[in-house]
């Protein structure tokens, strides 16, 4: 968890999503795509909270972090994140998902690991 949450942060370095941030609609579609994914998990991890079910949420985030980003999304953006000109559409796109993702996980993480959210707290952008 903790290595996913230092590559949404050093890849959301320099990126403003109060004046970066890309429309859902210009987005390209594996990243509209994400950002159901995360609104599915969001709604998810929010019933496990509300019923009290704690085991739910890690298995939820174990199930999110590995499957859906790392294996995954993670894989497919990293030619646009690291090889497209840093104010390109498609690297923008990618990277206001990534800063909905960060927010979201840490989110889900914050009840049961607060001291880590904090510090993703303390380092995102914006």
């Amino acid at each position: 968890m903790r290595n996913t949450l230092k590559f949404l942060l050093g890849n959301l370095q320099g990126f403003d999503p109060r004046s970066q941030a890309v429309d859902p609609k210009q987005m390209h579609y594996i990243d509209q795509y994400m950002l159901h994914v995360l609104r599915e998990f969001s709604m998810k991890v929010t019933d496990a909270y509300s019923e009290f079910d704690n085991g739910r949420v890690i298995r939820l985030l174990q199930s999110f972090i590995t499957r859906d980003l790392s294996n995954f999304y993670f894989s497919v953006i990293k030619d646009r994140l690291y090889c497209d000109p840093e104010d390109s559409l498609g690297r923008r796109s990618c990277q206001t998902v990534l800063e909905e993702i960060l927010d979201g996980v840490s989110r889900s993480i914050a009840p049961v690991l607060p001291h880590l959210a904090e510090e993703v707290y303390l380092h995102s952008p914006g």
